[in-house]
Order: C-alpha cells, then structure tokens, then sequence
C-alpha cells in the first residue's frame, strides 16, 4: 500500500495542521482514559493530572523561548 501525503507549505497550513494533530492526539487520550477500568473519580484524578502537565510543558517552552525573542 501506498500513501501520498501533501504537506502544507504555508505558515497557515502548517498550524492547521498541527492543531488538528493535537485535537487527534487529545481525543485519542481521552478516550484511553475513559477506557481504563477505574471509577471515574480516578480517571478526573488522571486527566487532570495530565492537564497540569501539559500547563508545566508550555510554561517552560515559553520561558525558553523568552530567551530567544528579543523586544
């Protein structure tokens, strides 16, 4: 099999593209969640775990990028 994939070449398009990609990956988490065979104040426990990992992640990708933009 196989597969032809265009990327996009523009800066519009490639965010489209990576917020369609993290709306997937999100979905896929979520339901990885909910599969799990916990009671489903375990699962609010895990997901809003993950949540406050992902603030950490773009907290310190921001302050690493502060180091790189100048005003």
């Amino acid at each position: 099999m196989r597969v032809f994939v265009e990327y996009p070449t523009d800066e519009v398009g490639k965010a489209k593209l990576d917020d369609a990609i993290a709306e997937i990956h999100a979905f896929l988490t979520i339901n990885k969640i909910e599969k799990l065979n916990l009671d489903s104040q375990s699962k609010k426990k895990i997901i809003k775990k993950v949540i406050e990992h992902v603030k950490n992640e773009i907290e310190n990708e921001n302050k690493h990028l502060k180091f790189f933009v100048r005003a």
